[in-house]
């Protein structure tokens, strides 16, 4: 199993004027915006200009559509207020500011529905669900989409109402409800082959695929991304068509490393060609959103190609991939940043000339009244120790609050990383990749495990997964064991790292019977009745040698090991028995005067030929 990304392709269609967007229609409307005398006229073109800049500029887009809004209020009219409003809630949507686009929607709504008009009032309903969405009020969204539905349907408008159907299969799949999104994805998808809007489908298909991913059913999401490029590609659209192929070689690794018995088909039995053809389309990905400039696909896409170059044992090629996903990602980071403090550096050259102005009236009230501006001046002196005083009680408390967030962040980030790795990335901003010559890996995995949870619910499910997991990460802090990772029903830890000690064959094994021992106790309370549950049977498995072992990621970070002891280990666990504790030879040889182990002989590993494996039975010394 392995960290994955993908884009959901969005349906959001902001309700507003029906004409043309881009920039050649902004200089048309600038041309004749000149030229427009009458206020009714004039109002026109600038509600048309706010709307058509909210994709290209929206602090431009604000900027006309206060002064429509301003022209509108002298008018009086109620669909002219209603028009400005809508414009302007959809350009502070687009800049990120929903509590104000919300506002202004709402306000758009109300005067709509003065007016009875019930076209005018789908805009804001459509776009007010937009903005919940945004935010993750589902449930909200979802009641102004139905709205907004309701009219479409009733006016005919089928392509309206299949944006909206997206919408809230998006919003469906948002609260993890994946039945109803393929449900409303599906309609969705009928009306517009109805339309033939191949792009409209398209998204469709894209959105279904990946419930279907999240559902680890990776065929059906194969199938359905494969058919969306192709009518990509068959319209031109390069960039949803690399965004595709970035995702159906996403999947196609997926499907390689699956290690959960999916059934496939004979066209992907192969695991090796599976693994070409996904770095292959991965750069086909990347050299498409080089040429388009897509610095996020971009980022995306190297990160893949680093997962994917990791996996095949590429480690180098596999570190320089990781290094441009993080350089791509930065730069998104840079872009941003320099927007903010064009803006920042704006409002700093306002607030000066202002304080040029006051300072000019103070300095000309001086000049008339000398007595005056002295009174000014001690009132001026007092009025600023009043303010450093409370700025000293502000700057105090959130000081506090900062030292607290501080503390928080520290425990949270010794709770993701180990605390060397931690103190080196604090430190220099970054934690290098250590190379050590011998560490020892452990894999449990429980019996069984997805045919046993079927009729457990998601709820039940994590509450007895994680009940055996905090023992298990008690049990490793006592024996001095690092936790790497869970996936899904697997559990990998590994002794002698971040700091290289000598103890850690013996460590590791030591933790295993600790873990065996707590199973056992749980099944026995579970049978008894003293404990309520599912029983569940586990196999370990153990090995040990060199890995490499680092940080992966720059959001939500992971430290992970990567090396063929690891994939040793795996074929240990898997290769262990029920309630059993499976070592390698290597392992055996380095604790066999502290246990007591029974010599399986030499059994076939995948990929590992025949090795020398040991079912432990008991540690020769007691446990401290």
């Amino acid at each position: 199993m392995h960290q994955y990304i993908l884009i959901v392709i969005i349906f959001f269609s902001i309700a507003g004027v029906a004409q043309k967007q881009g920039q050649q229609r902004i200089d048309s409307l600038l041309a004749v915006l000149p030229d427009a005398k009458e206020d009714t006229v004039k109002i026109k073109v600038l509600y048309d200009l706010s709307f058509t800049y909210h994709t290209i500029n929206p602090d431009e887009g604000i900027k006309y559509g206060k002064i429509a809004l301003s022209i509108a209020e002298n008018l009086q009219s109620l669909k002219q207020l209603a028009a400005a409003n809508l414009a302007l809630g959809v350009n502070y949507l687009m800049k990120g500011n929903y509590a104000v686009a919300l506002d202004y929607e709402l306000k758009a709504l109300k005067l709509s529905e003065e007016t009875g008009d019930e076209v005018g009032i789908s805009k804001p309903l459509n776009n007010i669900g937009i903005i919940y969405s945004k935010m993750e009020n589902y449930k909200k969204a979802l009641e102004y989409y139905e709205k907004a539905l309701k009219i479409y349907l009733d006016n005919d408008n089928k392509k309206n109402a299949a944006t909206t159907l997206g919408n809230m299969g998006l919003a469906y799949q948002g609260m993890k409800n994946r039945e109803k999104a393929i449900a409303f994805y599906d309609r969705s998808l009928k009306m517009m082959q109805e339309l033939n809007d191949n792009e409209g489908m398209g998204r469709n298909m894209m959105n279904i695929s990946i419930v279907y991913q999240d559902d680890h059913d990776l065929v059906k999401a194969l199938d359905y991304e494969t058919r969306a490029i192709k009518l990509y590609q068959d319209l031109g659209n390069k960039s949803d068509y690399a965004l595709g192929i970035g995702n159906i070689a996403w999947l196609y690794f997926l499907i390689a490393t699956d290690t959960s018995g999916l059934k496939l088909p004979d066209s992907l039995q192969n695991k090796v060609v599976l693994l070409h053809k996904s770095e292959e389309l991965l750069n086909q990905a990347i050299s498409i959103n080089k040429e388009m400039g897509f610095k996020n696909l971009l980022q995306l896409n190297y990160g893949n190609l680093s997962e994917l170059q990791k996996y095949n044992g590429n480690f180098k090629n596999a570190l320089e991939s990781y290094k441009l996903s993080i350089l791509y990602n930065d730069s998104i980071y840079s872009a941003e940043n320099t927007e903010k403090i064009k803006s920042l550096e704006s409002q700093r050259t306002e607030d000066l000339k202002q304080k040029e102005i006051e300072i000019q009236k103070l300095q000309l009230t001086a000049a008339k009244n000398e007595r005056w501006f002295y009174i000014w001046g001690l009132a001026m002196v007092l009025a600023l120790f009043f303010v450093i005083l409370n700025r000293y009680r502000i700057t105090s408390k959130q000081k506090g609050i900062i030292e607290k967030e501080q503390e928080r962040s520290e425990a949270l980030l010794l709770n993701i990383l180990p605390a060397e790795t931690a103190r080196e990335l604090k430190d220099k901003g970054k934690s290098d990749a250590k190379m050590f010559d011998e560490v020892t890996v452990m894999f449990t995995d429980f019996k069984d495990f997805t045919k046993l949870t079927e009729n457990l619910s998601p709820s039940v499910l994590v509450n007895e997964i994680d009940y055996c997991y905090r023992a298990f990460d008690t049990i490793m802090t006592k024996n001095n064991i690092e936790k790497i990772k869970t996936i899904g029903d697997s559990y990998m830890a590994a002794g002698g790292l971040p700091s290289s000690n000598k103890t850690h064959p013996a460590d590791v094994v030591q933790a295993a019977i600790e873990i065996q021992n707590f199973m056992t106790e749980r099944t026995r309370a579970i049978l008894s009745g003293e404990l309520e549950g599912q029983i569940f049977e586990i196999r370990i498995g153990i090995h040990t040698g060199p890995v490499v072992a680092g940080i992966v990621g720059i959001k939500k970070f992971s430290y992970d090991i990567w090396g063929d002891t690891v994939n040793t280990a795996a074929r240990m666990e898997s290769a262990s028995a029920p309630g059993k504790i499976n070592i390698s030879g290597v392992t055996y040889e380095l604790v066999k005067n502290k246990f007591v182990c029974e010599h399986r002989g030499k059994i076939e590993a995948k990929n590992k030929g025949e090795v020398d494996m040991y079912f432990v039975q008991w540690s020769m010394v007691s446990s401290q």
